[in-house]
């Protein structure tokens, strides 16, 4: 087919179908039953160690240094991974054989330090051989998650893990706020943070006052979600003001003491941690292949898939106006 009989084609598909037409992209959408908020294009800032993590920093130097760069528009899951969609895709055939190895591996072990339970927080094993969910009334968040086991699991559900940059636009808007809500210190009205270590989380849609400024709930405490990227401090170093959608570490820094284990990040804290784990800047570096009960997801797609996804009316549209940034920023 050459050019013009594409675009003749292009035309009349439009024609006959107006949801083919370049419109705006809407705010929320639906897909495989997971909700997710649009992300426009633009700047924001991004929070990034301040010199070596593992060195001496002299008394005074911030933590972290903010970086203003830009990324592309994409969707962020307004709720952390279900235990329900877990469930799914542990049961399912697609499953690799290994991985679902690991994951019951990780409840024997107790993960982090818990006693020995057999249980996966919020999901069991049947009689039966199926893994079920605890206490189906609530829309408990995936727990008991890998790094390796979240990238599978995002996958088969037709999403990905968020980048960091991305999650920390999701979490704070283009401000450079400290949790989600704002730099209010955080009550538990806002988060689930400080809590016992053992199977405790809140349900996904709980705690609305601490939402991020685009919808997001739970990017503070409750369970701590993976994303994309590998901890490397050359790349943190090279991150620079007016930098546009910064491209990921192909690997890990060497880790002193720890065999040059390569290690990736997680955010958002967890339920068992402290107010300054659940900070947005704060990193918490894990090995990809272990996992403790307090560890969760959060799928992230690009624009560009949801705008396929919806031609072929696989999405569905639940609020069609751009999203606005709270006023809280």
């Amino acid at each position: 087919m050459n050019r013009l009989s594409r675009l003749v084609l292009s035309l009349l598909l439009v024609i006959a179908n107006p949801c083919f037409a370049d419109q705006p992209l809407p705010e929320k959408v639906e897909i495989n039953g997971v909700e997710f908020i649009l992300i426009p294009a633009g700047d924001f800032w991004y929070s990034i160690e301040n010199g070596l993590r593992f060195n001496y920093h002299p008394v005074g130097t911030p933590a972290y240094r903010q970086v203003n760069v830009w990324l592309p528009a994409y969707y962020l899951a307004t709720y952390e991974a279900s235990a329900d969609d877990l469930v799914r895709f542990m049961n399912s055939a697609d499953t690799p054989t290994p991985l679902r190895e690991a994951y019951l591996n990780e409840w024997q072990q107790g993960g982090g330090g818990e006693q020995q339970s057999g249980s996966g927080c919020t999901v069991h094993l049947s009689k039966q051989g199926e893994f079920v969910v605890d206490q189906t009334a609530q829309q408990l968040p995936a727990t008991y998650l890998s790094w390796n086991h979240a990238q599978a699991f995002a996958a088969w559900m037709g999403f990905r893990l968020p980048s960091e940059a991305e999650w920390q636009k999701a979490a704070r808007g283009s401000d450079r706020k400290i949790w989600p809500w704002g730099d209010e210190y955080p009550d538990d009205t806002l988060a689930l943070y400080g809590a016992s270590k053992g199977c405790t989380p809140d349900a996904a849609n709980a705690l609305p006052e601490g939402r991020s400024p685009y919808g997001h709930y739970h990017m503070a405490g409750n369970v701590s979600e993976y994303v994309q990227d590998w901890f490397n401090e050359h790349r943190d170093a090279e991150m620079k003001d007016g930098m546009r959608n910064p491209p990921l570490a192909t690997q890990g820094s060497d880790i002193p003491h720890q065999k040059k284990q390569h290690q990736r990040i997680s955010k958002g804290g967890r339920w068992s941690q402290n107010a300054t784990a659940i900070t947005i800047g704060y990193r918490q570096l894990v090995r990809p292949a272990r996992a403790t009960n307090r560890d969760g997801a959060r799928f992230a797609i690009d624009a560009q898939e949801v705008e396929n996804l919806l031609k072929q009316q696989r999405a569905k549209v639940l609020t069609s106006s751009v999203p606005k940034v709270s006023p809280r920023q």
